[in-house]
């Protein structure tokens, strides 16, 4: 998708989110929306039940007004208890907008365009704190870039992290992170502790590898066998450089990668 920005110039837009492919929350909507057992819960069934042929139809129509929300992301940030991934749009007329991070959360970027695309859809009943419509978001399309970010909350107990460490685990989880507090479980930037920034970087490199050669989920194909047990190792020496420059400050244990996760025995019972 192409299109202009504020100085003209072209923009290759990703649609990163579209509702109309996001089944699992339209049939959520759609129950809450037709389920009579809760009549102050939900989208409003009419005019038109949202995700139904009738509601596409009226968006193409115009029946249903649509409205595009375009401008630069200014800021991400993670709201409620630190998991639920926000950024901010301003615009080009310097009016700022809040949104969830529908679609990867690795690819919002501060500074890239984003355009989202809405319709207001009334709520079953108004009240004071939601009002009487609902923003819906149809789709998120942000601008094509190779930049990514790590993605990854830093949990309801960020804002005791990295102060007053116990025990600091080193592993490998999908999109975040290489470093976590093992009591609260809260995910620390590498950057953020009294390290040098080749460890900072080693650790960074070790995780994006673990997140490529890996990947998120299924079975690991018997040709990355091999891979996986090198990046174990690796692993298990970056923890070894790691309790080395924290000293005394905490302890550093190594519970590895997605395919030989291993916390040591005991360690719910020690959270």
């Amino acid at each position: 998708m192409l299109g202009m920005s504020a100085t003209d110039q072209p923009i290759d837009w990703d649609v990163i989110y579209e509702l109309r492919t996001d089944h699992d929350r339209l049939n959520a909507m759609i129950a809450l929306s037709q389920d009579k057992r809760s009549p102050d819960m939900g989208l409003a069934p009419t005019p038109y039940l949202v995700g139904s042929r009738e509601f596409w139809k009226a968006i193409a129509a115009g029946d249903l007004e649509t409205t595009v929300w375009e401008g630069s992301i200014s800021e991400t940030y993670w709201a409620g208890m630190g998991d639920m991934p926000r950024f901010k749009i301003l615009s080009d007329s310097d009016e700022v907008s809040d949104w969830i991070q529908w679609g990867d959360p690795h690819r919002f970027v501060a500074g890239l365009r984003a355009k989202v695309l809405t319709v207001q859809m009334p709520w079953k009943k108004p009240n004071d704190m939601l009002g009487r419509e609902s923003r819906l978001v149809l789709s998120v399309s942000l601008e094509r870039s190779e930049l990514r970010t790590r993605g990854c909350g830093p949990g309801p107990m960020h804002h005791l992290v990295p102060d007053g460490l116990d025990v600091v685990v080193v592993v490998s989880q999908f999109g975040c992170h290489p470093v976590w507090q093992e009591k609260l479980f809260g995910n620390i930037d590498p950057s953020e502790l009294p390290i040098d920034a080749s460890l900072i970087g080693d650790l960074n490199a070790w995780a994006q590898r673990c997140d490529n050669v890996l990947g998120k989920e299924g079975p690991l194909p018997e040709s990355l066998e091999i891979e996986s047990d090198l990046l174990f190792d690796e692993g298990e020496a970056l923890a070894s450089r790691l309790s080395d420059q924290l000293g005394d400050s905490c302890s550093v244990e190594y519970w590895g990668h997605r395919e030989r996760l291993r916390p040591p025995k005991g360690w719910l019972e020690r959270r």
